[in-house]
């Protein structure tokens, strides 16, 4: 008991470089409103689709990469908010609806999420180094949103095995449409 009580102050007094925001890499996607709201509603279109919708998280990932690599290489600079928003909006209508994609549309709609996720995490300073690691933090970070609300919504599901629960899950989706409508008129109001 005591070697762990010392291992402990060993590793938490060491002596290390400051950094701005290495505790909080992970969370970096809950700076960005619009996209919480488009992981979130991407998380329950998941699981509203299990299993057929397994593979849109996978390709939510990989492009998330893919977005984080154009981000990086520069190719195109823009911010997100208004697709996040977007992205949002579109997936809290098919969840409000309680319709299925085809698998195709599917796997467009993880990709498009992912790829402006990717975008998103990439830091505008630093060295490479610091800059791929907060980047893969972020990435991290958006993945294990997408994977809570889903896996959550889905153990609640099958644990209380409610008949009202998939209502419960459209009037979600009917929020989060509903939130990205406001959303983007606060978007709009800001550019004009």
């Amino acid at each position: 008991m005591k070697w762990r009580l010392v291992v402990f102050l060993l590793v938490a007094f060491w002596p290390q470089s400051a950094s701005a925001h290495s505790s909080v890499l992970i969370l970096q996607p809950f700076t960005s409103e619009p996209q919480v709201l488009a992981l979130f509603a991407l998380g329950l279109f998941i699981q509203q689709g299990l299993p057929e919708t397994e593979g849109v998280f996978h390709c939510f990932w990989a492009c998330c990469i893919a977005g984080s690599a154009v981000a990086a290489l520069n190719l195109i600079r823009f911010e997100p908010a208004e697709q996040f928003t977007l992205i949002a909006l579109i997936t809290g209508i098919i969840i409000a609806a309680g319709r299925k994609l085809p698998i195709s549309l599917s796997l467009i709609l993880g990709a498009a999420c992912g790829g402006l996720s990717g975008y998103n995490s990439w830091p505008d300073h630093g060295s490479t180094g610091d800059l791929i690691l907060s980047a893969m933090s972020a990435i991290l970070g958006s993945s294990l949103i997408v994977i809570l609300v889903s896996s959550i919504t889905a153990e609640i599901n099958r644990l209380l095995e409610l008949i009202w629960f998939s209502v419960a899950v459209r009037v979600i989706g009917s929020w989060i449409a509903a939130i990205s409508l406001l959303l983007s008129a606060l978007l709009y109001r800001k550019l004009v």
